[in-house]
């Protein structure tokens, strides 16, 4: 199931293979437990301009 999914990725508009950043912080964070996990993503969340956009709205 892995294995499709990370195809599904590589094959999608934006080539993440170029990114190697990407792929790596992605396999990272597969690895943590769903609590780090929502950490990250509560970080990530909190710290983007999509984020910062959408609230001032």
């Amino acid at each position: 199931m892995l294995k499709e999914v990370d195809e599904e990725y590589r094959t999608t508009l934006v080539n993440f293979a170029k990114y190697k950043i990407v792929m790596f912080t992605m396999a990272k964070i597969m690895e943590m437990e769903q609590v780090e996990r929502n950490q990250v993503y509560l970080y990530l969340f909190n710290n983007t301009n999509l984020n910062k956009k959408i609230s001032r709205n």
